[in-house]
C-alpha cells in the first residue's frame, strides 16, 4: 500500500519533469532552426547583394566592350575602304607602267628604223620644226606617265602603311575585347554561383515556362499564358514605374536590314526590326527585366523574351550562346548572350500588341 502511495506521489512529479525536458528540447530545436534560419537568411542577403554587384561589373564590362567593338566594327570598314583602295592604286599602276613600256618600246623602235615622219630635211626649218614638236610632245608624254605611276607607287606606299596601322589598331582592339569577353564569362560564373543559393524560384519558374511551352503553340499563345501566370504571382504588388519612357539602346550593334512594318523578300510585313550583326557580337538587356524565356521554341533555334517591370515584353532571336534562365533579374545593359552568323531579330510588345520598336530604341545617328 505504501508502495503505491509512493508510486502515486512521485509519477505525476516524474511526468511534469518528462514534460519539461521535452518542452526545453523543443525549445532547443526551435532556438536552433530561428538560428539557421537567420543565418540562411543572412547567407541569402550576401547572395543577392553579390549577385547585384556582379550584375554591376557585368554591365560595366558590358558598356566597355560594346565600345571596343564599335571601334572594331568602325576599323574594319575603314580596313576594308584601304584595301579597296589600294586594289584600284595597283591596277592604275599597272596601267601606267604598261603604257611606259609601250612608249619606251616604240622609242626602240624608232631609234633603230626611224619612220618617215620622223626624218626630215635639215635644209627645211618648217620641216625641222614639226618635227621637234612632235618628239617634245612624246617626251612630255612619257614624263608624265612616269610621274603618274611613281605617283600611284608613293600612294601604295601610303596606303599600305595606313592598312599596317589599321591592322595593328584593329590586333590590339580584339585583344581588348577577348580580355573583356573573359572578364565578362567570369563574372557570369561568379554570378551563377552566388545565385544557387536563390535559384529555388528559379526552377519553379522554370517549370512554369516548360509547361506553358509544352500548352502553347504560338508566341501569343506563350505570352497570353505567361501573363495570367504573372497576374497570379504579382496580384498584391504595387504598380511599377515606367521603363520605357524615351529612347533606349538597341540589344546589339550592327545594321539595320528591316525595319518594323517593311515588306520583306518572303512579302511578309516585318514585325520587329531585323540587324545584320558580327558574328560573337554581344547582345545585352536593353532594359531592366526578368528572363521570361530562354531557349529554341518552335520557329524559333534560339529566342530571350524579357518582361520589363511596367509590362513590355521585348523578344531577341538570333544568339548563338545564352547566358540566361528564366526567372533571372537583369539590369539594363547587362550581357544576355552573343549574336550568331544569323540575322538578329528584335521585337517589343505591349502585353500582346505588337508595336513599333522605333519608338522606344536609339537607332543610328539619334
Amino acid at each position: 500500500m505504501k508502495k503505491v502511495l509512493f508510486l502515486a506521489l512521485v509519477f505525476p512529479l516524474f511526468a511534469v519533469a518528462q514534460k519539461k525536458a521535452d518542452l526545453d528540447k523543443i525549445n532547443r530545436e526551435i532556438t536552433a532552426q530561428r538560428k539557421n534560419a537567420a543565418e540562411i537568411s543572412r547567407q541569402a542577403d550576401r547572395a543577392r547583394a553579390e549577385v547585384n554587384a556582379t550584375q554591376k561589373k557585368l554591365v560595366e564590362n558590358a558598356r566597355r566592350l560594346s565600345s571596343i567593338e564599335a571601334d572594331i566594327a568602325k576599323n574594319d570598314r575603314e580596313l576594308a575602304m584601304l584595301t579597296a583602295r589600294r586594289k584600284t592604286l595597283e591596277s592604275q599602276a599597272q596601267s601606267a607602267m604598261k603604257n611606259l613600256v609601250d612608249i619606251y618600246a616604240a622609242f626602240q623602235r624608232i631609234a633603230h628604223a626611224p619612220a618617215g615622219y620622223m626624218t626630215f630635211d635639215s635644209a627645211n626649218i618648217d620641216d625641222m620644226f614639226a618635227t621637234s614638236v612632235m618628239m617634245r610632245s612624246v617626251v612630255a608624254t612619257l614624263v608624265a606617265a612616269r610621274q603618274k605611276y611613281s605617283f600611284d607607287i608613293a600612294e601604295i606606299s601610303e596606303v599600305q602603311a595606313q592598312i599596317e596601322r589599321t591592322r595593328g589598331r584593329l590586333a590590339g582592339l580584339n585583344k581588348n575585347a577577348a580580355g573583356e569577353r573573359a572578364s565578362i564569362q567570369k563574372l557570369i560564373t561568379q554570378k551563377r554561383n552566388a545565385s544557387a543559393a536563390l535559384d529555388a524560384r528559379q526552377k519553379q519558374t522554370k517549370a512554369q515556362i516548360d509547361k506553358l511551352i509544352k500548352e502553347s503553340r504560338t508566341i501569343e499563345e506563350f505570352l497570353k499564358r505567361e501573363a495570367a501566370l504573372r497576374a497570379q504571382r504579382t496580384a498584391a504588388a504595387a504598380k511599377p514605374s515606367r521603363v520605357f519612357t524615351g529612347k533606349i539602346d538597341l540589344p546589339v550593334a550592327g545594321r539595320i536590314i528591316y525595319h518594323f512594318d517593311d515588306m520583306m523578300k518572303d512579302k511578309v510585313r516585318s514585325k520587329g526590326i531585323y540587324m545584320s550583326v558580327a558574328d560573337g557580337a554581344q547582345v545585352v538587356s536593353p532594359t531592366d527585366a526578368e528572363v521570361v524565356f530562354s531557349g529554341a521554341f518552335y520557329g524559333y533555334r534560339s529566342l530571350a523574351i524579357l518582361h520589363s517591370d511596367d509590362d513590355f515584353y521585348v523578344i531577341i532571336g538570333g544568339m548563338k550562346n545564352s547566358f540566361i534562365a528564366e526567372g533571372q533579374r537583369l539590369l539594363a545593359g547587362e550581357p544576355i548572350g552573343e549574336a550568331g552568323r544569323d540575322n538578329m531579330y528584335i521585337e517589343i510588345r505591349e502585353g500582346e500588341r505588337i508595336i513599333n520598336p522605333t519608338k522606344y530604341f536609339r537607332l543610328r545617328n539619334e
